[in-house]
């Protein structure tokens, strides 16, 4: 990494790539979150999506969930790939779960070696809410038990720190642009 000293110049990339990652317990406002990012350039999913039917209604299948996971990853890297038809740039907000290191790490990796993308990691945890009121505002109808489940098992963002030179600590994010 190049050290930056008193009166080195910064060279702005052209045009500059998000990608956004919300990790958080259900019901903790991980769509809410997303859905305050907006605009023509702007695309956003969670593997939820790949559960809603033809009819508009969610239907959990947990057989469905690597399938829905790979399908989220590859929508995910087709929107990286045609990044180049926006002369402004996209924004891609993925808003998933996230709780171990390696769901998120075939987003992460993937722009590694792209030109100009700054990645931010918004880690909503918990939203501040007991595991009883996730239960209650989620509306997937993920239940109690599994989200205490989740809590416990959830890792930490400082992993981040170490591989990727970036970390996260509740609601506030810094980030490392690879050009």
């Amino acid at each position: 990494m190049t050290e930056l000293t008193k009166g080195s110049k910064i060279k702005k990339p052209k045009v500059v790539n998000n990608l956004i990652i919300v990790r958080g317990l259900p019901g903790s406002g991980k769509s809410t979150v997303a859905g305050l990012f907006n605009g023509p350039d702007v695309f956003k999913a969670s593997t939820d999506d790949w559960f809603v039917k033809m009819d508009g209604k969610y239907r959990f299948n947990p057989a469905d969930l690597e399938d829905n996971h790979k399908a989220c990853i590859q929508w995910y890297k087709d929107k990286v790939d045609n990044r180049n038809k926006s002369k402004n740039g996209i924004t891609i907000v993925i808003h998933n779960t996230f709780t171990k290191y390696w769901e998120l790490y075939p987003y992460v990796e993937y722009i590694k070696n792209k030109k100009s993308f700054l990645l931010t990691v918004l880690d909503v945890f918990d939203g501040g809410l007991s595991d009883k009121e996730l239960f209650l505002r989620n509306i997937h109808g993920v239940p109690k038990e599994k989200i205490e489940e989740m809590r416990e098992n959830l890792e930490s963002s400082k992993w981040c720190k170490k591989r990727y030179k970036f970390y996260v600590e509740g609601r506030e994010a810094q980030g490392e642009r690879w050009a």
